[in-house]
């Protein structure tokens, strides 16, 4: 369209031929006023009642028809017709658009002239046609329009609030709002979301860039749908009315003053701001019907009942928009501090606004101050309040109207406990306590209220804030024993799920959750953050520790096959501690191992040592022989890796004698294997075979994927210090193979690393430069520091070997 977001000047508000003619003249006008050559040339011709073929616009027609002076009468339906189309279409108007605004100026034309010959204007009674009987009449009855009230010469609503002399961001929503705008008759925009996420602030805002547009009037009127009384659309539609002109006649029933609007609008170009709605059934009485009408809603309910032309849920800002909006408030100069304040306040508007405003008025423009004093997350829902804004005030709002929705109030409250970053419904179930149905309808009533968000299929998720104030009514409405029992439901069902998922991948055992190793690995990135959470809530409570003790043990093997962070070691190292308080022996000598192996990794061999020699002590405690075995095994390998052989090789001996007789066949396997590396380090590769076949045969009985990718590399490496290098290549084959199947991708790196030292020995150098490069990457994908050293040393050998000319690299 030639004039951008501005549409061409319209019929709507005219009550006599004089005022039509007047906007005609405009729309010539607005379409850059084409010449009367130009403007016949472009509507072509027509055929008369006669047959006879005519310009559809004659120079001479055109040049009267708008010539007020001499003539004032309502211009002929073809006239109109024909005028419209050619001015619509040099302006560059599409097809479509054109029909569009043709069919608002003929329902217009229908009104003033009934269809019938053009009447005069009362401009002008002694020019044109002679006033037929009751004309007079009838044009005072169209100036008032329906019941009375007032036409174009009445008054004219302008009720839009002020728009926020701040606004900020919003550009995507803004044009996807727009486009529906320009793309729809009568279009019904409704923009969806949580409090204080700006919704009013958008239609608002949106509102006075659609005002030029509605020139007969803007009304807005906030509906109050989050408060105990909502306003009656009846009375609403009693306002619009009396904005309009209609004085006290204003009739009795709601049914006829929604019509009675309609009618007085159904010509006129005006916009409508719904603020705050409650449901659908309040919105449809106050929905204009007019080809010239916009209407905008906000609200908290998605009204799915409700036919709209746009619905869009609004979120919280971007990153950017988030500080950029901070940053008008307050001093934004300090951008750590006002990113991480942004952060804090989950970049929800009204939380920065309030944020902002308590920075500036109470703290000397410090942000660094106010992010001191949002990090404490129990007193942060207190802290962003000021004067008359509250974002804990803005939930309550949404938590009242759950009043009487079943168990939707509880289910919120028991929801403030997940740490995590969402949840799903068979979450939502373990949380409860509940039957499917029940949780179902629950999750549903939280998304109807916004206080949920279901944000991928099948996932939901809350607000960070939101969510503390849901922990906020939990602890002030519910026991402790009650929360402590939702508590551990939820753990217990994701402890049942981590044994499955373990399960599949180590046993490849058939389990209702998943259909195999991919599954578990989908699932587990899908739940690893949540994990984390539910672990460390756990931890932080006495009557769940013992639970989130057992958790992270059974998460333990799915960390080492997908890698680890510094928040896992944290959590480890928490939970050794939970463990030692609760006298839990087994689960400490685990814990404990599990982290001298990451210490190991991390390249702290003495932080690794002191562990190991911690994980034995715990499980000597337990007088189990089989844990005794373990425990000497992990010691004996730290032994080993610092080169003392002999003492390594005392500690595996005794672990092989502690498992036979404990029935441990796994520790077994484990103890023959790692004698087989202790016998190939002192030059015995015949007796590391030998003790790397009898590792085999157990693990391989017992069917333990991760056993058997161990003992076949090591077999492997046994092979290759006998010189049997085809052997040995055989072994890194099925390996590879199982530790793929598995997904294990530190195991798979180390394959990779150890085929690449093969393949190195034989002296095929490019695959090993393929093997070794692989590895690197996938050390890198998995965080493996260690890991990464051995296969970067790995490739300074290959490259050492290689001439410049084969480019081996990287």
């Amino acid at each position: 369209m030639r004039s951008g977001d501005h549409l061409p000047p319209g019929p709507e508000g005219c009550t006599d031929a004089e005022t039509f003619v007047t906007r005609l003249v405009l729309l010539r006008r607005w379409a850059g006023q084409p010449s009367l050559r130009r403007l016949r040339a472009v509507a072509g011709k027509t055929t008369t009642a006669g047959g006879a073929v005519v310009d559809a616009l004659p120079q001479a027609t055109v040049s009267n028809v708008l010539n007020l002076r001499r003539n004032s009468a309502l211009p002929r339906f073809a006239f109109v017709n024909s005028f419209v189309r050619a001015c619509l279409t040099v302006a560059g108007m599409t097809a479509e658009e054109v029909e569009g605004e043709v069919r608002r100026w003929q329902r217009v034309w229908r009104c003033l002239g009934n269809g019938a010959a053009a009447r005069p204007s009362s401009r002008a009674p002694g020019r044109g046609r002679p006033e037929t009987p009751g004309g007079a009449a009838d044009r005072s009855a169209a100036a008032r329009g329906p019941s009375g009230i007032s036409g174009a010469d009445g008054p004219t609503p302008a009720q839009l609030p002020a728009d926020t002399a701040d606004f900020t961001g919003r550009a995507r929503e803004l044009a996807d709002l727009v486009a529906a705008v320009d793309s729809a008759e009568s279009p019904t925009l409704l923009i969806v979301g949580t409090g204080g996420v700006g919704k009013t602030t958008l239609a608002v805002h949106l509102g006075h860039r659609l005002r030029g547009r509605h020139p007969d009037g803007q009304f807005y009127v906030d509906l109050g749908g989050v408060q105990r009384t909502p306003e009656r659309p009846g009375d609403v539609l009693a306002a619009f009315l009396r904005a309009l002109g209609a004085g006290e006649r204003i009739p009795a029933s709601e049914a006829e003053r929604s019509a009675l609007f309609r009618s007085a609008v159904a010509s006129r170009r005006i916009l409508v701001i719904l603020d705050n709605a409650r449901d659908a059934v309040q919105v449809r009485p106050l929905l204009p019907a007019g080809a010239g009408c916009t209407t905008i809603i906000t609200g908290r309910d998605p009204l799915a009942t409700l036919p709209v032309t746009r619905r869009i849920r609004l979120g919280a800002f971007e990153e950017d928009e988030a500080i950029a909006f901070l940053g008008r408030i307050a001093d934004g100069t300090d951008t750590t501090a006002t990113a991480e304040v942004a952060r804090l306040c989950g970049r929800l508007p009204l939380a920065l606004r309030i944020a902002g405003a308590r920075a500036e008025s109470l703290m000397g423009g410090s942000l660094s101050a106010l992010a001191g004093r949002l990090a404490d997350h129990r007193r942060r829902l207190e802290e962003l309040e000021l004067d008359d804004l509250s974002v804990g005030s803005s939930f309550e709002l949404s938590y009242r109207l759950l009043a009487g929705k079943g168990g939707a109030a509880r289910a919120f409250r028991l929801l403030g406990l997940l740490e995590g970053p969402d949840t799903t419904l068979p979450g939502v179930v373990a949380l409860l306590g509940e039957p499917v149905a029940s949780a179902e309808a629950a999750v549903a009533e939280l998304v109807r209220a916004q206080l949920l968000e279901p944000y991928r299929p099948h996932r939901y998720r809350m607000h960070d804030l939101v969510r503390q104030y849901a922990a906020r009514r939990a602890a002030a409405t519910d026991s402790a024993g009650d929360l402590d029992r939702a508590r551990l439901r939820l753990l217990d069902w994701l402890l049942d799920a981590a044994a499955e998922a373990v399960a599949v991948t180590t046993k490849e055992a058939v389990m209702p959750r998943f259909d195999g190793p991919a599954a578990v690995h989908r699932w587990f990135h899908e739940e690893r953050a949540n994990l984390l959470g539910a672990a460390r809530a756990g931890l932080r409570s006495p009557a769940c520790e013992r639970r989130a003790v057992e958790l992270i043990q059974a998460m333990t093997f799915l960390f080492r096959c997908h890698g680890y962070d510094e928040e896992w070691e944290r959590l480890n190292e928490t939970a050794l501690a939970a463990a030692r308080r609760s006298r839990l022996m087994s689960a400490a000598g685990s814990i404990s191992d599990e982290l001298s192996k990451l210490r190991e990794d991390d390249g702290d061999p003495e932080a690794a040592r002191r562990y190991a020699e911690e994980s034995l002590a715990f499980r000597r405690r337990t007088g189990d022989l089989a844990q005794e075995a373990r425990g000497l095994i992990n010691l004996g390998a730290g032994r080993h890796e610092d080169g003392r052989v002999e003492e390594a090789r005392g500690h595996y001996g005794r672990a092989l004698e502690l498992a036979g007789l404990a029935g441990d066949r796994l520790a077994e396997g484990y103890a023959l294997a790692n004698l087989a590396a202790v016998s190939r380090d002192l030059g015995r590769p015949d007796d590391a075979i030998t003790f790397g076949r009898r590792a085999l045969g157990i693990v391989r009985e017992l069917g333990d994927c991760p056993g058997q990718i161990d003992v076949l590399g090591d077999l492997a490496a046994s092979y290759r210090a006998g010189g049997r290098t085809d052997d040995a290549l055989r072994m890194h084959g099925e390996v590879l193979e199982l530790a793929r199947g598995m997904g294990d991708l530190p195991r798979v790196a180390t394959a990779l690393c150890d085929l690449g030292e093969t393949l190195l020995e034989a002296g095929d150098l490019p695959r090993a430069a393929d093997a070794a490069a692989e590895a690197l990457t996938m050390f890198r994908q998995v965080s493996h520091s260690r890991g990464r050293e051995l296969a970067s040393s790995l490739l300074e050998r290959i490259r050492r070997a290689t001439s410049p000319s084969a480019g081996v690299g990287s």
